[in-house]
C-alpha cells in the first residue's frame, strides 16, 4: 500500500529512499535524498511512496509532482550546466496544473475541514497500478478568510469555514501518469535509438531541468512539455454543486483493485447520511447503482459517524471463498448502523449487505487485516470492555454474526494480557507486532505468529529495563464507576489519591482534569494514565487529581455519545459533579475545595462548570476553551448542534460567554494568540464578558495570552511558565486550611501567590 514519510520529510526536509539492490544502487540502510524544497524553500507535504516503490508523489506548491525513487538514465546530467547532478536531489515532474499562483485553491492537499474533522488527511491517492493518482481540488475561495494578528503586527489569513457559514468546493480528478512511467521504461530499455538514455526525447523532456530565474523551478523542457490527462470524476462537494446539501462534504477516497475505479464516501451537510458512491477513472461517470451503499444514524441518534480510515473500506478478491458467497469486487465496509462499529462485506455490484464480520454491544477501533486465503479478518476494538484495547480474529466467511450477542461466538482474541494492545500486521497476516501498556505496565514490545495455534505466541519480547525503573515510583491512579447524571449509565473514572502518610488523612482538595468531548477517551488501562506527570505532580502535593469519561466521550457507542445533542456542556458538566459527589461520598475529597481543569473542548468544559455548578466548582483553569459554538468550524458543531439558525436555543444554552453572569468562583484563562483552531477571540470575549459582569482582573479571572502559541503552547518556557502558574493558582484558589495538608506540601514559589514569570509569555 502507499507509504507515507513522516517527520521532517513531510514537512519541507526533502523525502527520503533508500533500495538494497546491487549495483550501483544505495543499500536500504544509507537514505538518498530524492526531492529538496527548492531554492525558494517551498515545502515538500505529504510524500507518498506508488505501489510498486519506484515513484514519490507529493505536494508542493499547491501542486502534486512525481519524482523517481532512483536515478534514471538521461536524468542524471544538467544539460545547462553539462554537471553531474546524481548527488542532488533527483528532478520531479509536476503532473497537476492551475493551483498555482491561486490563493485559495490547492492540488492534493485536504481542506481544514477533512483534516481537522473527517480523520482526512490525504488529498490525493496513487492508484495499485501506480499510473494513475486520485486528487482532490480545493477552491476555498468562497470561505471568507479569517485574520488572526501576530504580536509583532504581522498577520495570517485562514480560510475557515464558522458553523453556518459556507464551506470550500471539493472536486475530485484523476491524472494518468502513464507516459512518465512509460518514458522511464523505454529509458531502462534504451529508449528508441537510445535518445532516452542520452537523455532525449520524451523521458529526456520530463526530467530536463530549467535554469531557475523566477525562483520557482521547472521540470519540463521548454520545447517539449508533457501534458497529462486528467479526468474530472462526479465527485464534487461544497456549495454550488450539482446534488446541493446531499454531497456537502468529501470524506473517504479509495481506488478498486483493478484501478479502473473510484470510490468515494461524501457526506449530507447536516451529516444525517453519508453515500458510497463508485465512479469509472477514465469517463468520470457514476457506475449504477449509484449510491452504492447509504449510512443512516442508528435509532435514536442525530448524525452519521463516519468510520475511521482503516475501516471504512477493503475491496476484496472473493475467490476463496469456498461457498463462493463472497466474490471479487465485494468489499468490506465499517458502519456504526447498530450504534457500535462493525465491519460488514457488501456486494461489489448491488451494494447489498451479505453478513456481518462482527457484531455486540461494543465497536471495532482499526482494521488490522484480512487474510482472504484463510478466510480471516483482523481487527482491534473493546469487545472485552472500554477500558481496554485487544486484537481480534473474526471469520471472513460463513454465518453472519449475530447482531444481538455481546460477542461474536467465532472471534478468537488474540492479545493475552489485559490493557492496551495497539497492533500492526504484515501484508501477509502471519505476524504482528503488539505495544502492550497497562495502568501498572510499562510498554512492552512483542512479535506473535497468527497461524500456529488457536491463540497468539509470542516469539519475540523486549523489556525496557530502564523505563522500567526510571518510573517504578509512579504509582497508578485508582480506577472506580459512578452513575451518571441520567440515574442508570455507568461512568468509568480514575483518582490519584495523595499519600496518607505523607499528607495526612482525607479529605484533600480536588481538580477535576476534564476533556469530556466527543471521540475522545480519557480512562484507559493504559500505561499513560499513571505518567500523566501534571496529575503526579499535583497528587505529591496533596492534592486529589479526578478523571471521568462522561456522557458523550468516545468508545461506549453512539448511544453514549448522543446525551450532548443539541446541546452541548450540559450532560457532561453534571456527570463531571456526579464524580466529584462520589468522592466526596467515599470521604476522599473535600466538597469546599474542588476546582477543574480543561483544554480546547475541556477548557470549554471547565468555564461551563464554574457557571452551570457553581456550587460544586470553586475555581476553574480553562485552556483554549470554545465560548460561542456559532466561532467553531461548521463540520464539528454542526454535527452536535445543527446550524446557529435551526438552533440559537441550544446555542444560547452552550454559550460560556451568555453564562458569565453565573459565575462564583476565580478563573484562569489560558490562549496562544495565534490559535487557527479555537480562535483567540473565543477568550477575549469570554474576559469581557466576565469584566461587564463585574469580575476585575487578578481578583475575579486572570487572563494568560501566549503571544506566539498556537492552540497548545509548544515552547519549553512557555509550558514551564504555564504548568507553574496553573497549580500556584489551584494551590491559592483551594482553601488550604483543614486536613489533606501535609506539612511538605509547597505551593508556587512558596507563599501561596501564582509562580514568578521565569519566562517570557
Amino acid at each position: 500500500g502507499d507509504t507515507g514519510f513522516g517527520g521532517d520529510a513531510g514537512f519541507g526536509g526533502g523525502a527520503v529512499c533508500g533500495d538494497d539492490a546491487a549495483g550501483d544502487k544505495l543499500a536500504a540502510s544509507e537514505p538518498r535524498l530524492v526531492v529538496d524544497s527548492g531554492d525558494n524553500g517551498a515545502a515538500v507535504l505529504d510524500a507518498k511512496l506508488s505501489p510498486d516503490g519506484r515513484w514519490v508523489a507529493f505536494v508542493r506548491e499547491k501542486e502534486i509532482r512525481v519524482a523517481p525513487c532512483d536515478p534514471l538514465d538521461g536524468a542524471d546530467r544538467d544539460e545547462a550546466t553539462d554537471r553531474d547532478v546524481s548527488s542532488d536531489s533527483l528532478p520531479s515532474a509536476r503532473v497537476t496544473y492551475g493551483a498555482y499562483g491561486r490563493d485559495a485553491t490547492t492540488h492534493g492537499l485536504a481542506e481544514f475541514i477533512a483534516a481537522e474533522e473527517m480523520d482526512r488527511a490525504e488529498g490525493f491517492w496513487w492508484s495499485p497500478d501506480g499510473r494513475k493518482i486520485a486528487f482532490a481540488r480545493v477552491d476555498a475561495g468562497t470561505v471568507r478568510p479569517y485574520v488572526i494578528e501576530r504580536a509583532d503586527g504581522s498577520s495570517e489569513r485562514h480560510r475557515y469555514p464558522f458553523a453556518g457559514g459556507t464551506n470550500a468546493r471539493v472536486t475530485l480528478g484523476v491524472v494518468d501518469i502513464s507516459p512518465l512511467v512509460d518514458a522511464a521504461d523505454d529509458a531502462a530499455r534504451g529508449g528508441s535509438s537510445g535518445a532516452a538514455r542520452r537523455g532525449g526525447g520524451i523521458f529526456g523532456g520530463i526530467f530536463r531541468r530549467d535554469i531557475r530565474k523566477s525562483g520557482v523551478d521547472r521540470f519540463f523542457s521548454r520545447e517539449n512539455p508533457l501534458d497529462f490527462d486528467v479526468v474530472w470524476l462526479d465527485v464534487d462537494c461544497g456549495p454550488g454543486n450539482a446534488r446541493g446539501d446531499e454531497e456537502e462534504y468529501l470524506a473517504r477516497v479509495a481506488w478498486s483493485a483493478d484501478s479502473q475505479r473510484v470510490f468515494a464516501q461524501v457526506q449530507r451537510r447536516d451529516q444525517r447520511s453519508a453515500s458510497l458512491i463508485r465512479v469509472d477513472a477514465s469517463t468520470g461517470e457514476r457506475c449504477d447503482p449509484a449510491p452504492l451503499v447509504v449510512e443512516y444514524p442508528p435509532a435514536g441518534c442525530g448524525w452519521v459517524n463516519l468510520a475511521p480510515p482503516s475501516a471504512t473500506f477493503r475491496e476484496l478478491r472473493g475467490s476463496a471463498d469456498p461457498s463462493g458467497v463472497i466474490r471479487a469486487g465485494d468489499f468490506l465496509w465499517g458502519s456504526w448502523r447498530t450504534g457500535h462499529l462493525h465491519l460488514y462485506v457488501h456486494c461489489g455490484s448491488t451494494g447489498v449487505c451479505k453478513r456481518a464480520v462482527s457484531a455486540g454491544d461494543w465497536s471495532v477501533d482499526e482494521l488490522i487485516g484480512v487474510d482472504e486465503l484463510s478466510g480471516h479478518v483482523y481487527f482491534t476494538g473493546d469487545a472485552d470492555g472500554p477500558l481496554e484495547k485487544h486484537l481480534y480474529r473474526a471469520p471472513l466467511w460463513g454465518p453472519s454474526a449475530d447482531d444481538g450477542s455481546s460477542t461474536s461466538a467465532s472471534m478468537t482474541r488474540l492479545t493475552r494480557r489485559a490493557g492496551w494492545n495497539l497492533c500492526s500486521m504484515d501484508e501477509a497476516c502471519d505476524r504482528f507486532v503488539c505495544v502492550h501498556t497497562a495502568a501498572d505496565k510499562t510498554p512492552t514490545v512483542t512479535v506473535h505468529e497468527t497461524k500456529t495455534t488457536a491463540t497468539a505466541t509470542a516469539t519475540t519480547g523486549i523489556e525496557p529495563a530502564a523505563l522500567v525503573e526510571r518510573f517504578r515510583t509512579l504509582t497508578p491512579p485508582t480506577p472506580f464507576e459512578v452513575t451518571a447524571a441520567d440515574g442508570a449509565t455507568r461512568l468509568h473514572g480514575v483518582a490519584y489519591v495523595p499519600d496518607e502518610r505523607v499528607h495526612g488523612p482525607p479529605p484533600y482538595p480536588c481538580v477535576v482534569s476534564v476533556y469530556g468531548g466527543p471521540h475522545a477517551q480519557t480512562v484507559q488501562n493504559a500505561w499513560h494514565l499513571t505518567t500523566d506527570i501534571r496529575a503526579q505532580s499535583y497528587r505529591s502535593r496533596g492534592i486529589v487529581v479526578l478523571k471521568l469519561d462522561n456522557r458523550g466521550s468516545a468508545r461506549r457507542g453512539q448511544r453514549f455519545e448522543r446525551a450532548i445533542c443539541g446541546n452541548l456542556g450540559a450532560a457532561e458538566v453534571e456527570d463531571q459533579a456526579r464524580g466529584v459527589d462520589h468522592m466526596v461520598r467515599r470521604g476522599v475529597v473535600d466538597p469546599t475545595r474542588v476546582g477543574i481543569f480543561g483544554w480546547s473542548y475541556g477548557g470549554f468544559l471547565a468555564a461551563s462548570a464554574l457557571a452551570r455548578r457553581p456550587d460544586v466548582f470553586k475555581c476553574a483553569v480553562a485552556g483554549a476553551p470554545v465560548t460561542a459554538w456559532e466561532w467553531y468550524d461548521v463540520h464539528y458543531t454542526e454535527r452536535y448542534m445543527g446550524t446557529p439558525d435551526a438552533n440559537p436555543t441550544g446555542y444560547a444554552n452552550a454559550s460560556v460567554i451568555g453564562r458569565c453572569g453565573d459565575v462564583r468562583g476565580k478563573v484562569l484563562v489560558v490562549h496562544g494568540v495565534v490559535d487557527e483552531n479555537v480562535h483567540f477571540r473565543h477568550s477575549t470575549s469570554y474576559v469581557a464578558g466576565l469584566e461587564r459582569r463585574g469580575k476585575v482582573a487578578g481578583d475575579g479571572y486572570v487572563f494568560m495570552p501566549f503571544p506566539d502559541e498556537r492552540h497548545v503552547p509548544r515552547s519549553a518556557a512557555d509550558r514551564m511558565y504555564m504548568e507553574r502558574s496553573m497549580q500556584a493558582f489551584f494551590e491559592a484558589n483551594l482553601p488550604t486550611e483543614g486536613g489533606g495538608r501535609g506539612r511538605d506540601a509547597k505551593s508556587g514559589d512558596g507563599d501561596g501567590r501564582p509562580a514568578t514569570n521565569t519566562a517570557p509569555a
